[in-house]
């Protein structure tokens, strides 16, 4: 029997005609087509080099290696087509450039300024971070990373991460890496041959990741917003006194004790606060009782579409909203003493472990009077200063208590606990205190402890950011910029003053991860001088929140970071001076022709009108040096790696005659008198070097490399 099944399976492996209902699977692989699995590629451009890349081009969501002689050396002849059409769909970055591109060459040539990202980090550490956050993002049309170290185990990250996108990835290393092992599904060597740029693919086989297509989501419709109002009182109708209410319990920080429910309230607690203003956009009734928060629904029913749709789009919602909990019942009493039922877990003292389902009960009004009497006198607040004098009487129930004669409940304990009873089972009228927002937003949180690094700061940060989120929600609105202040320990603080940190976001936004990880990026780099008690933020502006429209579609579901979110982290951890925007100018001189500017910086302080670029400049290089840098000389020939060969020119310019310099300290700030020539090296390829002209001794300068 085994025999039979085993010709069967050989039979079937080893015939030409493929099954049709085996072909139409997802994610059947055959070993007869190694280059033939589904992927969508882009072609080179190159009309011998198509055949040999598997299908046909370069592939998307996948990392291609390319190995090269030197840094800077043919990867723009490669790679300018497909750059070409990738910039269409998203913006072109380069992490780790060997020199500056050159603006008008590549705007002549199709690959526009505005669609062009500098991110200069120089370390391997820095490059290998900068690339993956890259990767991170949903705008990327094409990546370029210069990664001169990476193990194989870094280049495997980066592979994972790109599976997540539909750009071009390239990871450009040294020559001298093709005896390494690469876990890139392609890989190429680059150099320089008289026929032209040659390829080799490693390997015979092509392996390829699938991208994940997010779940299918409905629209959001946005609900009815509460206007800000002076505190009031919701009083239940005595003709219809029973409603729905939800209480929710907050998600728990690491380090915070559960409350115990008790009748003397205290303050509300940063995630207990953001919670509340999170729940308004369900209901504008909303209160805060003890240690949850309580919304009243019924009246939002029809917006939502109905019981049954409510209640599972805000049990959907809640992970998001730091929540741990949640209780549906008639009343607010019921829906809290239901909520004390579900117990605390231990993993919601994690603040990684976010349970995607949480956890919830519920009551029908047919049988609150049954679930009630079931309960604990624990759960009812009221009960709990009586409970051991009710526990020697034989009452350990709500239903026991609420059977003893009402008039001795009276005498011994009071007509408040025949109130909260009564009000719990919906035979009295409810008030409850809505909360109003505040025009302006400001938190203090005072520590436990003493804080001594900034880094530890951002503990008590993110708390405070929830409760900024949820009064962002509320307000529908975004933050673009607000403050963080902290206070100094008065024993230890002497004659110092409380610090601040002040940041800013390029556009509005109210997302929590990217707030808290920008605000953790900076306080890196902050050293205190001494302990803190107590951290305060203010939102210092806000705008009107624009948030996208949801699709029907699944493909058009959006997933990753915002461009503007991964300028203001990298900006972040490495500088604005190193994530840079560059924008052409109206100039001769090849180095002033282009300016870079931080990409943090708002676009309307730099919106400038692009200048008409002469046709001429398509002969000029693709990648030109910060400074030129002047050449050794062998007699009267210059030299950069080798002896270099004049192949076309001089085009003479003579400009900068406005300068009040003839001969400045640095080169190329002075009037210009150069003759340019196209000169090759031996080793680097093609060269755009000039001679200066006028008086003085007779010196060459490296102005561009073609790439």
């Amino acid at each position: 029997m085994n025999g039979a099944k085993f010709m069967g399976i050989q039979a079937l492996v080893s015939s030409q005609v493929p099954s049709p209902r085996l072909a139409a699977l997802d994610g059947v692989w055959r070993a007869a087509e190694l280059a033939r699995v589904r992927q969508t590629y882009v072609p080179s451009g190159h009309g011998e080099l198509d055949p040999e890349l598997p299908g046909q081009g370069w592939p998307l969501g996948q990392l291609t290696e390319i190995l090269q002689a030197q840094p800077g050396l043919h990867e723009w002849r490669l790679l300018l087509s497909a750059l070409r059409q990738a910039v269409a769909h998203g913006p072109l970055v380069l992490v780790g450039a060997p020199q500056l591109p050159n603006l008008p060459v590549l705007s002549l040539l199709g690959i526009p300024a505005r669609q062009l990202l500098r991110v200069d980090a120089h370390s391997a550490a820095e490059r290998l971070w900068a690339t993956e956050q890259v990767l991170r993002g949903r705008e990327l049309g094409a990546l370029l990373s210069w990664l001169p170290r990476a193990r194989p185990e870094q280049l495997r990250r980066l592979q994972l991460a790109s599976t997540a996108t539909q750009a071009l990835v390239f990871a450009l290393r040294p020559i001298a890496a093709r005896h390494e092992s690469s876990p890139a599904p392609l890989r190429l060597t680059l150099q320089a041959a008289p026929q032209g740029a040659e390829g080799g693919r490693r390997g015979s086989a092509w392996n390829c990741s699938s991208a994940v297509v997010p779940p299918w989501t409905m629209p959001s419709r946005s609900p009815r917003r509460c206007p800000s109002r002076p505190r009031c009182a919701g009083v239940a109708s005595r003709r219809n006194p029973l409603m729905l209410w939800c209480a929710l319990r907050p998600r728990l920080t690491p380090g915070t004790a559960p409350s115990s429910p008790s009748p003397h309230e205290p303050p509300p607690g940063p995630e207990q606060q953001a919670l509340a203003w999170w729940a308004l956009q369900f209901s504008p009734r909303v209160c805060m009782l003890e240690e949850a928060v309580l919304l009243e629904v019924q009246a939002s029913l029809r917006l939502y579409g109905g019981r049954r749709a409510l209640l599972h789009r805000l049990r959907a919602a809640l992970p998001e909203a730091e929540a741990a909990a949640l209780a549906v019942a008639p009343t607010a009493l019921a829906a809290l003493a239901l909520l004390r039922t579900v117990p605390q877990e231990e993993a919601a003292l994690d603040a990684q472990a976010v349970p995607a389902v949480i956890p919830a009960v519920a009551c029908a009004t047919r049988h609150l009077s049954s679930t009630l009497d079931a309960l604990p006198l624990l759960h009812l607040s009221a009960a709990r200063a009586h409970a051991p004098v009710l526990a020697r009487l034989g009452c350990r129930t709500l239903g026991q208590l609420r059977a003893l004669p009402r008039d001795g409940v009276s005498r011994r304990f009071g007509a408040a606990l025949l109130e909260a009873l009564d009000r719990a089972y919906g035979q009295r009228p409810e008030a409850q205190d809505w909360i109003a927002l505040p025009e302006r937003f400001s938190a203090r949180l005072e520590f436990t402890g003493r804080v001594e690094t900034a880094e530890g700061l951002l503990f008590g940060a993110r708390r405070l950011l929830g409760q900024l989120v949820g009064w962002l929600q509320a307000r529908q609105r975004g933050v673009l910029a607000f403050t963080l202040h902290w206070e100094h320990d008065l024993v230890r603080r002497g004659e110092l003053r409380n610090g601040q940190l002040d940041l800013r976001t390029g556009a509005a936004t109210r997302d929590t991860r990217h707030l808290a990880r920008l605000l953790g990026e900076h306080l890196a780099r902050i050293q205190l001088p001494a302990p803190v008690q107590a951290i305060r933020l203010d939102a210092t502006e806000t705008e009107a929140f624009k948030a996208d429209n949801t699709s029907l579609l699944p493909g058009d579901v959006k997933d990753g970071e915002p461009l503007a979110q991964l300028i203001e982290r990298l900006a972040a951890r490495l500088g604005p001076h190193r994530v840079l925007r560059g924008r052409v100018l109206a100039d001769h001189r090849p180095q002033h022709m282009q300016a870079w500017f931080a990409a943090s910086e708002p676009a309307a302080k730099t919106k400038t009108a692009t200048p008409a670029l002469p046709p001429h400049l398509r002969l000029h290089p693709a990648w030109i040096l910060r400074e030129p840098l002047r050449l050794d000389m062998q007699g009267d020939r210059p030299l950069y790696q080798g002896p270099l060969r004049m192949l076309a020119g001089p085009e003479r310019l003579e400009t900068g005659w406005w300068s009040f310099s003839a001969a400045a300290e640095v080169e190329g700030e002075e009037l210009a008198l150069r003759d340019y020539y196209v000169a090759r090296s031996p080793q680097a390829g093609l060269l755009w070097v000039y001679r200066r002209r006028g008086g003085g001794e007779l010196a060459w300068f490296l102005q561009g490399i073609y790439g």
